[in-house]
């Protein structure tokens, strides 16, 4: 691994497990940069629990509430009720079983390609509704990633939208 990788491994790492402190992550497209967020991922996996979710494989929120659902069941073994009458309360009930105060331990909820999210229908209801629970996820780290530097910008420093100014910004270099 290049040293100028080793050392932002480090800053990572005292990022997510000292400071508690959520990530945006600038990543370029490369099998390198792929490697090394795979490699910080199961590192991270060893020590705490990591929901991870892939937004490159998401189309609505319907897709989006099931894939956090699945995570969580995988996490804590199982799912308990939620309301499943509309994708709305579906993701609603998946967000609020990550902020249950019977979730101990660690968490770190790592949204990969989390830009991808701008190309769904509803993408300002979206960002509105993770904002709005994940600002009260006391127990989590968020790890957003993405190699799209200008939706990245529109997102995290935009004054007008939902996660302006909502974690330390990372460049992988």
């Amino acid at each position: 691994m290049q040293e100028s990788l080793k050392k932002q491994w480090k800053e990572l790492d005292i990022f997510v497990n000292e400071f508690r402190q959520g990530i945006i992550i600038e990543k370029k497209n490369t099998n390198e940069h792929a490697q090394f967020l795979h490699d910080f991922r199961r590192y991270l996996e060893g020590k705490q629990k990591v929901a991870y979710v892939n937004f490159e494989k998401l189309t609505d929120t319907q897709s989006l509430a099931t894939e956090l659902l699945a995570q969580y069941e995988l996490l804590f073994g199982s799912v308990p009720q939620h309301d499943m009458s509309d994708s709305y309360r579906m993701l609603d009930s998946a967000l609020e079983l990550f902020s249950d105060k019977k979730v101990t331990g660690e968490v770190v909820i790592w949204l990969d390609n989390f830009t991808q999210i701008l190309k769904m229908k509803e993408a300002d209801t979206l960002c509105n509704m993770f904002r709005g629970k994940f600002q009260h996820q006391g127990n989590v780290v968020h790890i957003f990633t993405s190699d799209e530097k200008d939706a990245i910008n529109e997102i995290f420093s935009n004054r007008k939208n939902p996660f302006f100014c909502f974690g330390v910004r990372k460049s992988l270099k």
